[in-house]
């Protein structure tokens, strides 16, 4: 049934595919025991501007595992004209994963899953996966961890089992779309607001990195990495484009040149560490 599994990704700092990767090859072992052989994986990481910019589209003999991480509990806002126009299902099965940073995922699962359907995908399985804030250093520190790629494990297994079953029993699977439920809400009533414990609204939409030149060494490993394509090559400190916060620059950056230091970003985090930190956020499979 399955000739082929594809996982394609938005991984900033590398969890997110550490999470897909480890569900792709679940699924590829599940096939493989029950007697579909050895299946070929392809990973397409579209986490630099130029990926996006290609449509990718997968056929019905083929599974695809799509990963983003959650932004304000949906996903990211930047990014979803890509997911709406550019991930193509001609009859192609999917499972949906998404990662958040400890706090939800919101809405950014049932999106994920209804675009994805909408596109033409038969969706058998969805995730959501807690996993370290891009923005913190202690927020789901060290996530995800061995259990958390059990879990994952767990719903690649699931997926396999129910294509293994449906081509046993002589079934179309196909049928089955939308017939299992995740959480969240159908009418994406709108982004997470970032605010204080009070209730107090804070505004980092248009928030970006600094930098610090006389830290900076110009191996522009940061522009390498920006998700956005937001940072100059000729200038480091110079931003061209928006920011979604990624941190990816900040984590590449060999002399921690790169920070910020808005104050409503900087309370932002801590409120969210102080809120959040002390806690294990729960994953959840859906099948």
């Amino acid at each position: 049934m399955i000739k082929k599994i594809n996982v394609l990704y938005f991984s900033a700092t590398g969890t997110t595919k550490k999470v897909a990767s480890k569900v792709a090859e679940a699924v590829r072992d599940g096939l493989s025991q029950g007697g579909a052989g050895e299946i070929p994986t392809e990973f397409f990481n579209v986490s630099q501007p130029q990926a996006r910019e290609k449509t990718y589209t997968f056929g019905n003999d083929e599974l695809l595992i799509c990963a983003f991480p959650v932004n304000a509990g949906r996903i990211p806002n930047l990014l979803l004209p890509f997911v709406k126009g550019n991930i193509r299902g001609e009859g192609a099965f999917a499972i949906e994963v998404v990662t958040f940073g400890n706090r939800a995922f919101d809405d950014a699962l049932i999106e994920m899953k209804m675009i994805l359907e909408e596109n033409g995908f038969t969706s058998e399985a969805a995730g959501a996966f807690s996993c370290r804030h891009s923005f913190s250093e202690i927020l789901g520190a060290g996530r995800p961890d061995e259990e958390d790629l059990k879990e994952a494990e767990t719903l690649g297994k699931a997926a396999a089992e129910k294509l293994l079953k449906a081509e046993s029993d002589g079934s179309d699977s196909k049928a089955a779309t939308g017939t299992f439920a995740v959480d969240g809400n159908p009418e994406l009533p709108g982004y997470y607001r970032p605010q204080d414990r009070y209730g107090n609204p804070i505004n980092i939409l248009k928030v970006v990195p600094k930098t610090d030149m006389s830290k900076c060494k110009r191996c522009f490993e940061c522009a390498k990495v920006c998700t956005m394509g937001s940072i100059s090559f000729d200038d480091p400190a110079v931003m061209t484009g928006k920011c979604i916060k990624c941190n990816a620059c900040l984590r590449v950056c060999p002399t921690g040149a790169k920070y910020f230091d808005d104050p409503g970003y900087i309370l932002h985090k801590t409120e969210l560490e102080e809120m959040y930190a002390g806690r294990r956020a729960e994953n959840r499979l859906f099948y």
